[in-house]
């Protein structure tokens, strides 16, 4: 049976169409594990335009009730969110990797792309950055084979190559605990922002999408150069939890 252009309360369309998809989710009948029809099979059964059934779903999506994989389609997101603990055990090399390792989990790396480029965003200035050039890693943090992250790392020139190197295949945290750099301290700083089309590409969420951003400066003991960074998740995959000693 079609959806009508309108109808109780007067709804329009595409809220019509978002409301019938909401409620097969809430009743079961679309499992987390199988995709969703097509757009156009969402079309063809409701008697509604491909625009109007993207709208629905990107709405569905903007709320964390759906998410899209790039190549395998859109599911329901009935994943928990993978917590990070910033000071767990107060060991500032805790990372991801371990964090994954403690709820059953794999974490993985995904090399992007390594390039000259400085961290020109301006919550940067909080942490006084070098004036010098930098060369900047990009990789794709996935847990348990799902996006979560986009990190971009900023080292400072002239740099030790083989750090660079390491950088750009591992988790900063565990590149440092190899090479037993230590941390002094770890400033950081967290906003929130939407996602702009080239991090959308990359987690897997519509352009605009709502996202936590972790912005860090480690001070290494030594003189080791500076490093600078931020991460970029969806906000329905990933919260920070922190413990505060007064």
């Amino acid at each position: 049976m079609g959806v009508q252009p309108r109808g109780k309360g007067n709804k329009l369309l595409y809220e019509m169409v978002r409301q019938t998809i909401a409620d097969r989710i809430n009743k079961g009948i679309y499992k987390p594990d199988i995709a969703l029809p097509s757009v156009q099979g969402f079309a063809a059964e409701l008697g509604v335009s491909a625009i109007t059934i993207r709208r629905a779903l990107t709405d569905l999506q903007n709320v964390g009730l759906l998410r899209a994989v790039p190549g395998l389609g859109t599911f329901v997101n009935s994943s928990r969110k993978f917590v990070r603990h910033l000071n767990r055990v107060r060991d500032p090399l805790y990372g991801a990797f371990e964090e994954a390792e403690h709820i059953g989990k794999t974490a993985t790396v995904q090399t992007l792309s390594v390039e000259f480029a400085n961290p020109e965003d301006p919550v940067f200035a909080y942490f006084d950055v070098s004036s010098g050039r930098h060369v900047c890693i990009n990789k794709l943090l996935l847990i348990g084979g799902e996006a979560m992250a986009l990190e971009h790392t900023f080292v400072t020139m002239p740099f030790d190559q083989e750090l660079v190197d390491d950088l750009a295949k591992d988790l900063m945290s565990r590149v440092l605990r190899r090479r037993k750099i230590k941390i002094t301290k770890n400033r950081v700083y967290f906003d929130a922002a939407p996602a702009p089309p080239d991090v959308a590409a990359h987690l897997g969420v519509p352009h605009g999408y709502p996202t936590i951003r972790h912005f860090y400066n480690p001070i290494l003991k030594g003189n080791r150069g500076m490093i600078y960074g931020y991460s970029i998740s969806p906000f329905d995959r990933l919260a920070y939890a922190a413990d505060i000693v007064f």
